[in-house]
């Protein structure tokens, strides 16, 4: 299944169902920007075998928020999983936005 196809599948209401999908890994991710950051990072196998990984902003979080240090966080990961098809941050684990790195620029979709 594409990127475009999964992405359409969870607008609005089947992202609450991303949940339901394979949690792979899931760990408390460190990375170096200008000063150490953390989130919860969760790693899911969604429909067909898709990855997608998803950020979770930490309330004793050190530095830079999941969404201020998006290209650094998101370039970390996808170096440790190259594999990942979707990058998603929440604040609150009801709102999730995708992010898209373009030529290290970091953008945002929003699913509600």
């Amino acid at each position: 299944m594409n990127r475009a196809n999964f992405v359409a599948g969870l607008k609005p209401n089947r992202v609450k169902d991303l949940h339901d999908s394979e949690l792979i890994d899931e760990r408390i991710w460190e990375w170096n920007g200008e000063r150490t950051s953390k989130c919860k990072m969760g790693l899911y196998r969604g429909h067909d075998g898709f990855l997608i990984a998803v950020a979770t902003e930490l309330s004793d979080n050190p530095g830079p928020s999941i969404t201020n240090a998006a290209e650094t966080l998101w370039t970390s990961v996808k170096n440790m999983y190259p594999n990942v098809q979707l990058f998603l941050e929440t604040y609150d684990g009801e709102v999730y936005d995708e992010v898209f790195l373009e030529n290290g620029t970091a953008a945002w979709t929003r699913y509600e």
